[in-house]
């Protein structure tokens, strides 16, 4: 089994990947379609973490509440 990572951007945000492809979608909008498509793309990203979130926890237990409780999700803390 593999240990939980938590270092580099991990110790920042829960899920650097889906922040950048947020980043993405939403610094391209600039018509209807790019805004649908943005909206879109957040919810995907949004009910894909929750469902990998529920394997992460179940995979790795209290560990990953602990990491959970303190990490925010997308967008790291500015303070």
């Amino acid at each position: 089994m593999q240990t939980l990572v938590v270092t580099g951007l991990h110790r920042k945000v829960r899920h650097p990947l889906c922040t950048a492809a947020l980043l993405l979608l939403w610094g391209r909008v600039d018509d209807e379609l790019s805004l649908a498509t943005a909206i879109w793309g957040s919810l995907y990203l949004a009910v894909g973490s929750h469902f990998e979130e529920r394997r992460l926890m179940s995979r790795y237990g209290e560990s990953y509440r602990r990491y959970r409780a303190i990490t925010p999700r997308f967008f790291p803390r500015l303070l």
